[in-house]
């Protein structure tokens, strides 16, 4: 790019607020330099092709942006996140669709001091789930959102155990959670919905409405952690949970019924009760997810 239009290009940005970039670069450092002195800019969503790695140094006190939604839809690496936060201590919304762990040495893992950050949306394809408790421990911000999905099979991932003990010691202020987790199809034909694959029913999930769900495709199994309101929006989609209650009998069923109630869990449904194991089906009501 030319010195003239780099600063027409410049002047062009420093007039509006959020700005989508996507660019074909041999050196990404300069354009990101561009983008961290805009003085009015808010939000940024951030593409680039190259072979280059990103080589900006971190930033220096005077050197701070205004932005608050950074999403970086190809940078994967914990060590380039790092580098390019340290230029917006203003950020409350960090997206990386493409991961953070790629070439992640989790023994020196540095940490993120982000005081603002509340949402975090990403996956990570190569952790398991202990790694990812000393990679959340690092994270320094006051996380209210947390999407996160992951493509390395570890059971730990659907151990609600593990989870709340996690959330309680290390994401204090997380208000929503959206869990994915991956896992082949199992060579044998055990149910999905067992008491021992679905265990998010204790106390503690369901006083936060945060509901698990399987979902399958072709060659892969999706346990699903979400809030109620933001489950599928389609009228016509049934959900099945199923729990294994010791001792279940007509008035443990009823009192369930009146806690549905009273909590306004959903409307539309049924409860069924076998042997110790109770069923609960209902219709999803059309929500608009405004996260």
């Amino acid at each position: 790019m030319d010195r003239t239009k780099r600063k027409l290009t410049f002047a062009e940005l420093s007039a509006v607020k959020t700005k989508k970039l996507q660019s074909k670069l041999n050196d990404p450092d300069n354009l990101f330099q561009l983008i961290f002195a805009l003085s009015q800019l808010k939000s940024c969503r951030f593409t680039y092709f190259s072979e280059r790695d990103i080589a900006l140094p971190i930033a220096t006190r005077k050197q701070h942006s205004t932005i608050e939604t950074l999403a970086l839809y190809t940078v994967d690496t914990w060590n380039e996140i790092l580098t390019l936060t340290s230029y917006t201590s203003n950020l409350r919304r960090l997206i990386t669709p493409c991961g953070m762990d790629r070439d992640i040495d989790i023994e020196t893992l540095l940490p993120l001091r982000l005081s603002n950050l509340t949402y975090l949306r990403t996956c990570f394809n190569y952790l398991n789930f202990h790694e990812f408790e000393i990679f959340i421990k690092k994270i320094y911000s006051p996380l209210k959102i947390l999407h996160v999905e992951f493509l390395v099979e570890d059971v730990n991932f659907r151990d609600s155990d593990c989870w709340e003990n996690l959330i309680l010691t290390s994401l204090s202020h997380l208000e929503e959670l959206y869990l994915i987790y991956k896992e082949r199809f199992p060579p044998s034909d055990d149910l999905i919905f067992s008491g021992k694959l679905n265990p998010f029913s204790s106390p503690f999930w369901i006083d936060r409405r945060w509901f698990f769900e399987v979902e399958t495709d072709i060659n892969f199994v999706n346990y699903i952690v979400r809030p109620y309101r933001s489950c599928n929006n389609s009228t016509n989609l049934v959900r099945l949970l199923c729990f294994r209650i010791p001792a279940a009998d007509d008035g443990t069923i009823e009192k369930l019924k009146r806690t549905i109630i009273t909590n306004g869990i959903t409307c539309d449904y049924t409860i069924k009760r076998i042997v110790d194991r109770v069923y609960i089906e209902w219709k999803l009501e059309p929500t608009i997810d405004s996260s």
